[in-house]
């Protein structure tokens, strides 16, 4: 299968502008998903990332069974050729996408949290671990089920919570969750304004991808402190949620 031949579709990208690398996630024929990652000199940053222009440099796809490959430039033909095929690559990059979804056997809209690249995958381990500490607790949108990608889990999909996010004045609601959560010896870690989901008199927290275990009292007293400055914190960290997208069940 050469890559001129084959139906592409770049789903994610992500360039570094310094560096001018880049890894994309490809679907390919509508059938299946290839990770292509490229080594800075090949082409323009800006080619980088447009795909009508990136596509048709890319070499033709090798045969054989994988999903992972490298391009690098070819020293004697000054061409881009892959150097390395693998079925699985695993380094130390750390961020997932979250969008809200129609997931045909659900009949409401989700939020559906994947990895865009296969290092992403092992950090979903961990928060679906956080989610079964605190199932059923009140404190957090319903778990639905995981999301699989060639038959392995990439993700999960969350019950939506309608709402919005926390501002000053939810100070005491937001407090209180948090307790909450310490009463069963959670921390969050990451406790910014987008991760509280408000409606009317009641909260629920996402992203427990940094929370953990803990018996450390001191590091109990500290978390809530930082609460208020949280909330009134205008940059924009910790947000936003892409608008409806449709995704595989």
């Amino acid at each position: 299968m050469s890559s001129a031949a084959a139906n592409l579709r770049i789903l994610h990208l992500e360039v570094d502008p310094s560096q001018g690398d880049g890894d994309y996630r490809i679907l390919v024929d509508n059938t299946m998903v290839k990770y292509i990652s490229i080594d800075g000199g090949n082409s323009d940053t800006d080619d980088m990332c447009f795909p009508p222009v990136l596509i048709p440099m890319l070499p033709a796809f090798p045969g054989g069974e994988w999903n992972t490959g490298q391009v690098s430039k070819d020293m004697s033909s000054d061409r881009p050729t892959y150097i390395c095929l693998d079925k699985e690559r695993n380094t130390s990059h750390n961020r997932s996408f979250v969008a809200s979804s129609m997931a045909p056997k659900f009949p409401s809209p989700t939020i559906a949290k994947f990895a865009r690249f296969p290092w992403e995958i092992n950090y979903f381990d961990h928060e679906t671990e956080a989610y079964r500490w605190i199932e059923g607790k009140g404190l957090e949108p319903k778990f639905l089920g995981h999301l699989t990608e060639e038959g392995r889990i990439i993700g999960f999909l969350l019950e939506k919570v309608e709402g919005r996010r926390a501002c000053p004045d939810d100070l005491k609601l937001c407090q209180a969750i948090t307790s909450k959560l310490h009463h069963l010896g959670i921390l969050h870690r990451d406790l910014n304004r987008h991760n509280f989901i408000v409606n009317s008199d009641s909260v629920v927290l996402v992203d427990f991808e940094c929370a953990r275990r803990c018996q450390d009292t001191q590091l109990f007293e500290q978390e809530p402190i930082s609460l208020e400055r949280q909330l009134n914190d205008e940059s924009g960290r910790g947000g936003f949620i892409p608008n409806t997208s449709d995704v595989a069940s």
